[in-house]
């Protein structure tokens, strides 16, 4: 129903990254998961975005271990890759940008997922600097996580109401 998807996909990502994460082969499941997501998008129609779970739980796990690893404590990677990943974000996203998670589309293949993953690792690491030296601002964030449904929601409308 819209841009509801997105919190069904959530939900059952959820879900399974829990169950895998108690698995002796998370990575192997992991990646059978996304691979019969992907290639089923055609075939078969899963209800309640069962389809994309099975692609976010490759981001997710990867998130997770981004974290521990510890790749956005300060100092963890050069500053170098971060300007390579805030150039080839908007360059990707410009050119290309076509990857839909609520389908599993992606349009230009690995240049997607690649612009993809660079912009959410610079919105993170922005967010992180942010809170560290910039308090007030992270207040305003803060009230827009608390916020996101209605946001979500609007977010909905005005793709549909606006071409």
């Amino acid at each position: 129903i819209g841009a509801i998807w997105h919190l069904w996909t959530l939900f059952w990502s959820k879900i399974l990254l829990a169950s895998i994460n108690e698995t002796k082969w998370p990575h192997i499941l992991i990646i059978v998961l996304f691979i019969v997501g992907v290639q089923t998008k055609n075939m078969i129609w899963l209800p309640l975005s069962i389809r994309p779970a099975l692609y976010a739980v490759l981001l997710m796990f990867a998130g997770q271990k981004v974290r521990e690893a510890g790749l956005f404590d300060k100092g963890a990677l050069p500053p170098a890759l971060w300007i390579r990943a805030l150039m080839t974000w908007p360059y990707c996203g410009t050119l290309y940008g076509q990857l839909y998670m609520v389908s599993n589309t992606h349009q230009h293949g690995a240049i997607d997922v690649i612009g993809g993953t660079c912009g959410a690792a610079i919105l993170i690491k922005l967010s992180g600097l942010a809170s560290e030296r910039l308090p007030t601002a992270t207040h305003l964030l803060a009230w827009i996580g608390r916020n996101s449904l209605p946001l979500f929601c609007i977010h909905l409308v005005v793709l549909n109401a606006a071409p």
